[in-house]
């Protein structure tokens, strides 16, 4: 019989922690599940990274509406298919999502978005890809955006809060860009709440990219791309199977931002997940259904060019994806099959390398 996974990871969980109990199921997205611990905080459980590195970084830090991170903690539970895998859980306090209906919040996002949007447009002539421009422009400290949005904020004729929630995003993003130039907001209704002392915080901010790690090396030529992965394996580690790479999109701006991809020649074609199918705008050619172990799943066919580690651009043809992991891009056969690939085994790990025809 089929189980959620949210089931599944209530249950392992709850079997083998001693520090903390799940009470209750809150919701569950792209990359995890959300818990309600039996003292009142908050737990994530994902497979992916992301979320995992910024929380560590919040673990010392306290800001007015960056929900307070308590605890982040790797664990080895089960999934669907009754296999292993590693998981990153992260504590955080409790939060009220029902403090303002959703279409409330969606408000207040869209407030703040679209004021940054007519703001921006004043210096580009197409805006494309508003939430990745908005994350830059507090990278890049863009004082007069920041005051130009603050005070259209303030003299919108929205209720007070959707302003509060616009402002509070405002805040959210000055703080974590501050302290870390490639963090990202996840700007969905689900992620804002009120906390205990009645402050609306954002939470679930994330890396808006993290590469390969210290047991990966990459070798290019003009042709060529070489990935070796050594990894130093202990008793608790395991060892990532995946063919990763880091690769490079143009996400309309003509600067280039990595993502993370997967290499599988398994794949007729190349596939994007359906947050980084909207975050870089790609285009839409039309749906399609696709056939997956749980079933039939409605998809969108699209394309995208990627500049792999050697500089090589090369067009992908596939379609959108749902993600437990962190990677954005499966890099299929219809680009590889133009390709040779040789791989073998490295130590702990693998040696692949990557031949441009």
């Amino acid at each position: 019989m089929y189980r959620k996974i949210s089931e599944i990871w209530m249950e392992e969980f709850n079997a083998i922690s001693s520090s903390y109990q799940i009470n209750k199921f809150i919701l569950e997205d792209a990359h995890s599940c959300i818990y309600e611990l039996k003292d009142g905080r908050e737990l994530r459980i994902s497979v992916s990274t992301l979320m995992y590195h910024f929380a560590k970084l919040l673990l010392s830090k306290s800001y007015k509406h960056v929900v307070r991170i308590d605890d982040c903690f790797k664990l080895t539970l089960r999934n669907q298919y009754d296999e292993t895998a590693n998981v990153f859980c992260i504590v955080s306090e409790g939060l009220n999502r029902d403090f303002a209906p959703r279409d409330v919040k969606q408000s207040g996002i869209n407030l703040f978005r679209n004021i940054w949007s007519e703001y921006l447009k004043c210096s580009q002539s197409v805006v494309l890809c508003p939430d990745v421009k908005i994350e830059q422009a507090y990278a890049d400290n863009d004082t007069e955006g920041k005051r130009n949005v603050i005070q259209r904020i303030k003299e919108s004729t929205s209720n007070q809060i959707v302003k509060d929630i616009a402002l509070s995003l405002h805040d959210t993003y000055w703080k974590i860009k501050k302290l870390d130039s490639n963090s990202s907001l996840y700007m969905f209704a689900d992620n804002i709440g009120m906390s205990e002392d009645g402050e609306i915080k954002i939470c679930n901010i994330a890396h808006a990219f993290v590469g390969l790690d210290e047991n990966y090396e990459i070798d290019t030529t003009a042709m060529s791309v070489t990935v070796i992965y050594d990894p130093v394996v202990d008793e608790d580690f395991v060892i990532d199977r995946r063919m990763l790479i880091s690769l490079k999109v143009d996400f309309g701006d003509g600067n280039l931002l990595p993502v993370l991809g997967q290499i599988d020649t398994g794949a007729t074609s190349s596939g994007f997940t359906e947050s980084f199918f909207k975050r870089a705008s790609l285009i839409d050619l039309g749906k399609i259904r696709l056939k997956g172990t749980t079933g039939e799943m409605e998809a969108i066919r699209t394309k995208c060019e990627v500049v792999f580690p050697n500089g090589k651009k090369e067009m992908l043809h596939g379609s959108t994806m749902k993600s437990l992991d962190d990677v954005s891009i499966l890099v299929g056969m219809d680009m590889l099959s133009n390709c040779k690939i040789h791989f073998e085994p490295y130590n702990y790990g693998f040696k692949y390398k990557i031949i441009f025809i």
